[in-house]
């Protein structure tokens, strides 16, 4: 409906919506009282993505989980229960190309990766898009309508977390382990990273990853 929508949670990493809405946002990022953001998000650095998650909270804008976005966790190959590729969009910062991944270059880093992952996501059934308009109907669609990226995405944030696994998302693990490659064969999930020494509550999160072997599936 044109609404601003981020749809990597409230990650701006992929935002669509209409011009009037992206002024609008821009606006009430402006206006807002910044004291009351930081404190309803639980952070001190201002951030654009800090805004977009008070919005959120507040209802002004609509989230998504479209896209498999954590390089960190990797099914392999990347395919969903029908053999289809998943949408991939990653984000490297300079922390994580140096922490999950031991390199210093980022550039060959990002390279290495994208080449990898084009070899991998051929044993996958390709999902195509001609048109903007036909990509936005396959690929920006709202909760509750690709379910197997949504367990991806509520898996690694469970997992991040620590949280208990409801009965809910013990169905959504059964779910991302019915995963297929194209010609029917079981895809695994692994868990990628070489170290795990992140700071604040990240880290602390990080940690528990590691020491109770939590990068397994629930």
């Amino acid at each position: 409906d044109g609404k601003l929508t981020t749809h990597d949670d409230f990650v701006p990493a992929m935002v669509s919506g209409t011009e009037q809405e992206f002024d609008r946002v821009i606006h009430d990022m402006f206006n807002a009282n910044l004291d009351e953001t930081m404190t309803t998000v639980g952070q001190q650095m201002v951030s654009d993505m800090y805004f977009l998650q008070y919005f959120a909270i507040k209802g002004t804008i609509a989230l998504a989980h479209n896209f498999y976005s954590s390089p960190n966790w990797m099914a392999d190959p990347p395919c969903d229960d029908n053999g289809d590729e998943l949408p991939l969009m990653f984000h490297l910062n300079t922390d994580k190309v140096r922490n999950e991944f031991g390199g210093a270059d980022k550039p060959a880093v990002m390279n290495e990766w994208f080449t990898a992952l084009n070899d991998r996501r051929n044993r996958c059934n390709p999902v195509t898009a001609a048109t903007p308009e036909e990509y936005a109907q396959k690929f920006l669609v709202p909760l509750g309508t690709n379910k197997f990226v949504e367990s991806l995405w509520m898996h690694w944030d469970c997992v991040h977390s620590g949280c208990t696994p409801t009965e809910e998302q013990q169905a959504q693990e059964e779910l991302i382990k019915s995963a297929v490659d194209k010609d029917g064969n079981p895809v695994t999930l692994v868990r990628l990273g070489r170290q795990f020494e992140f700071e604040g509550t990240l880290g602390r999160r990080e940690r528990r990853v590691r020491e109770e072997d939590l990068h397994k599936l629930w």
